[in-house]
C-alpha cells in the first residue's frame, strides 16, 4: 500500500514519535508482537472518520486495527468489566466524564506512556490525562430545522420561549453526563454546586420538551421527520443531518460546555501496539481528518478546524468545562431526582 496520509518531515517526526513508545513504555507489561489491535468505539465515529485512519496506520505500522462497536460508552464498559482479566479490547473509545471514573480500576487500565502524554503541549488543554487522551472535542449546540423555526437562537434561555412549545429534544440526565441539568442550572442562576436552579429549569421547561432522549440515533430521527424542531446536542448530529438533505443551523450559546471524547489504554499483551495508535489519532493530520469527517473540533493545535465549524467555534472566554468528579460523584443522584420528578 502507498502512504496517503503523512508526507516529508511530518511523516518523519510522526513516525520517531511512534517508534519512540515503546522505549518510554517500560511500565507497561511485557508486549507480545503483534499485527493487530482491537478498537471499542461507536458504529457511526467509525465509519465517519477512524475507518480511513486505521488504514492509514495500518500502511505506516503494519498494524491492522479491528473495530468492536457498542451503542454507547455505558455498553462498552460493562463488555469490558465483564472479560475478566482477558480483555480482548485494547483501546475503548468514551466521554471523559466516564473515564474519569472508569479508568481508576488498574486492573483493567494502564497509564499512558511518555510517548503519548508528551504530546499534550501540542493539543488544547485538558486533552491528555494520565489515563486518557481526547480524540476531539465538541461543545454543547443547539441544531435547528431552518424551515420550523424562524428565528435564530442566540441564548440557552431562548427554548424556554413559547415558540418552542412542543418543538424540542433534550439530552436525559445520563446522557451527555447530565449536561442539560448542567446548562439548565447556569441558564435559571445556578451552578454544579447548586444544582436546584437546574431541576427548576427543567420543570418549566418541559411543555416544550418532546422527548429527553438517551440515543442520539432517535433524536437525530425526531428531528428528520418534523417531530421536533430543535435539538440540544453536539455539531456533528449537524452534519448527519445536513448529509440526509435536512437544512439545519448550529447554535453554540454560552456559557458553552465543552466535552471530550476520548481514548483509554486497556491491560493487554498488545499495549504497546495500541499506545502507537493513540498517539497516531493526535497527529494533526488525523486530527484534520476527524475535524472534517466527524464535523468536531481538534485538539491538536496544528489542525485545522473543518469550515463548517468555523462560524460556531466558541470564543475561549465564554466556554465552561465542569469537574468531572463531581459529576460522577452527583450524576446518579440527579437521574434519580429527574426520574422522580420530571420524566414521569
Amino acid at each position: 500500500m502507498t502512504n496517503r496520509f503523512l508526507s516529508g518531515a511530518t511523516r518523519r517526526a510522526v513516525l520517531g514519535a511512534l517508534a519512540a513508545i515503546p522505549l518510554v513504555a517500560s511500565a507497561l507489561p511485557a508486549a507480545a508482537d503483534t499485527d493487530e489491535i482491537y478498537v471499542q468505539i461507536w458504529g457511526t465515529t467509525w465509519q465517519s472518520a477512524f475507518q480511513d485512519i486505521a488504514d492509514r496506520f495500518e500502511d505506516e505500522t503494519g498494524i491492522a486495527v479491528i473495530p468492536v462497536t457498542q451503542a454507547s460508552s455505558s455498553e462498552g464498559l460493562v463488555r469490558l468489566q465483564s472479560a475478566g482479566e482477558d480483555p480482548e479490547i485494547d483501546v475503548w473509545f468514551t466521554t471523559s466524564s466516564l473515564a474519569a471514573r472508569a479508568t481508576q480500576n488498574d486492573d483493567l487500565f494502564l497509564d499512558l506512556p511518555a510517548g503519548v502524554t508528551e504530546m499534550s503541549g501540542d493539543l488544547v488543554d485538558g486533552a491528555v490525562a494520565p489515563r486518557y487522551a481526547a480524540a476531539y472535542y465538541y461543545p454543547m449546540s443547539v441544531i435547528y430545522r431552518t424551515d420550523m423555526v424562524d428565528e435564530p437562537v442566540k441564548t440557552w434561555s431562548d427554548l424556554w420561549d413559547k415558540r418552542f412549545e412542543k418543538s424540542i429534544a433534550i439530552p436525559d440526565i445520563t446522557t451527555y453526563a447530565g449536561r442539560s441539568l448542567l446548562i439548565s442550572a447556569l441558564a435559571n442562576g445556578g451552578s454544579i454546586d447548586d444544582i436546584d436552579p437546574g431541576f427548576e429549569g427543567l420543570k418549566s421547561l418541559s411543555p416544550n420538551v418532546v422527548m429527553f432522549y438517551s440515543s442520539d440515533a432517535t433524536a437525530r430521527q425526531a428531528l428528520a421527520q418534523g417531530e421536533v424542531s430543535t435539538l440540544v446536542a453536539t455539531p456533528a448530529q449537524a452534519k448527519r443531518m445536513r448529509d440526509q438533505g435536512v437544512e439545519v443551523e448550529v447554535a453554540t450559546p454560552a456559557p458553552t460546555p465543552m466535552l471530550f471524547d476520548v481514548m483509554t489504554l486497556v491491560d493487554t499483551p498488545r499495549a504497546d501496539a495500541a499506545a502507537k495508535f493513540i498517539a497516531y489519532v493526535l497527529s494533526p493530520e488525523s486530527q484534520a481528518l476527524i475535524s472534517e469527517r466527524l464535523n468536531q473540533f481538534p485538539v491538536s493545535k496544528a489542525a485545522p478546524v473543518a469550515e463548517a465549524l468555523q462560524a460556531i467555534k466558541p470564543d475561549p472566554e465564554n466556554t465552561v468545562s465542569f469537574d468531572e468528579a463531581k459529576v460522577n460523584a452527583s450524576i446518579g443522584e440527579w437521574n434519580e431526582r429527574f426520574q422522580r420528578e420530571i420524566a414521569q
